[in-house]
């Protein structure tokens, strides 16, 4: 999150020097985890194989940091459709919709060009869509 070229003391100094507004979002962001039994049962799905809890841990993380991202943009996306008072972007938090997740995917996608492959995401009607 800090970068890997940072020692303790120097993440505890900006730790230290955060808004209590930021000090809220990093614990929150602490705090937060992706179901580990839930990671392993789609990821066993994927691969046909079972996978031991590290490497279950290892994605839960970057899983984490994945939907971070796409939230992030999601909450920049609502902003631009929705700008509110303009004074505070994120004052008055609204409800994320659906097409904002959408629309953040699709931005993530055009940015990135790293998707995953449709093929496992075929369910149901097969069509391939992540979200539905």
């Amino acid at each position: 999150m800090f970068g890997p070229g940072l020692t303790a003391e120097e993440i505890k100094s900006v730790i230290s020097s955060f808004t209590d507004e930021q000090m809220d979002r990093y614990e929150t962001f602490r705090r937060a985890n992706i179901n580990r039994g839930g990671v392993k049962k789609l990821a066993n799905a994927v691969l046909n194989q079972s996978i031991t809890n590290t490497v279950a841990v290892a994605i839960s993380g970057f899983s984490k940091v994945f939907l971070g991202e796409v939230i992030e943009r999601a909450l920049d996306v609502q902003q631009r459709m929705d700008p509110g008072d303009g004074v505070n972007p994120y004052a008055a938090q609204r409800p994320l919709l659906a097409v904002h997740i959408r629309e953040a995917w699709r931005l993530y996608r055009q940015e990135t060009g790293m998707v995953p492959a449709a093929q496992w995401r075929r369910e149901g009607r097969g069509e391939g869509r992540m979200f539905r």
